[in-house]
Order: structure tokens, then sequence, then C-alpha cells
């Protein structure tokens, strides 16, 4: 079940806010983890983002949204309260490896890793940025739980674990 509209996640969800406020309205963007609704890719559309998709998994999925991350090439991936729900670091390095490789050599993620996760209660914020560090070659915290990773290597550098 997708909490998209609630809480931190819904109106109040700081990385859309601040994906709005980045200059990539004429950019390719996509939402991973969208949510089944997709709230935030359409209210980006509204607000002028032009190329912005969404992506989710299993239940969330939906026809309206990409199939697939590693066939597509985006300068900008947000994933808002998504980490949060990662069960294991063997999934966090899995899904960091499948936005990396979305990315465009020069592309960005904008993450964010909140101070109560739904899954992986060991993971701290300090392990998260990490995490971060072993897959981006430039990290940057933006707020207290919101990070920016900048995707230098070519798509196809997947990190082993």
């Amino acid at each position: 079940k997708s909490y998209r509209g609630k809480g931190a996640v819904g109106k109040n969800a700081v990385v859309p806010k601040l994906v709005s406020h980045l200059p990539y309205k004429d950019k390719c963007v996509l939402d991973y983890g969208c949510g089944p609704d997709l709230n935030h890719v359409n209210t980006l559309k509204q607000n002028g983002f032009n190329n912005i998709q969404g992506f989710d998994f299993g239940d969330n999925w939906r026809d309206s949204m990409v199939k697939s991350v590693e066939k597509s090439r985006y300068d900008l991936i947000y994933a808002s309260n998504v980490a949060n729900t990662w069960s294991d670091y063997e999934l966090a390095h899995d899904s960091l490896n499948q936005i990396k490789s979305g990315l465009k050599k020069g592309g960005v993620l904008l993450i964010n890793y909140p101070q109560s996760p739904r899954y992986n209660k060991e993971m701290t914020n300090k392990n998260f940025e990490m995490i971060l560090k072993i897959h981006f070659s430039e990290i940057e915290q933006l707020e207290k739980n919101v990070w920016i990773c900048k995707n230098n290597a070519c798509y196809s550098d997947k990190v082993a674990v």
C-alpha cells in the first residue's frame, strides 16, 4: 500500500518541492518510486516540467509509468521517501545501481532518508550517506535528510556488494 497522500509524502514532501526549484523543467526527469497515482509527477507537470515520468514497482506500477529505469537515460532522478522502504543493505545497493544506470553521465539524483524509516531501522543517516558515497562520486547534503548526488561515471559502472 502506498502512503504518498499523507504526511511528509503528500503535499509536505520535501524532495518534490526541491525539484520544483531546480533548473530541470526542460530536462528528462524521473520520479523513482512515484506511487500508483503519480501525484508528484502530475504536480510537477502542472508546474512546467515537460519531460517527467514516473516509475514504481509491484502493485504500485501502472501502464502510464516507464517499464524500466535501465532502458532510459535521465538528467535528474528523484526518490522521495523511497529509501526508507529498502529492507536491507543489499536492496539499497541494488536500487542505487538501478538509479545510477538510469542517469546520464553528469546526471543528478535527489534523494532523502527520513529520520524514522519504515524498514531497516539500523540504517542511520550516516550509514545511508556512506552508501551514497560508494555509488556516486559527488554527494552533498542539502538538508538534514536530503542529498544530491552526481553521476560522473559511465552508466554501466555498477557497484558490487
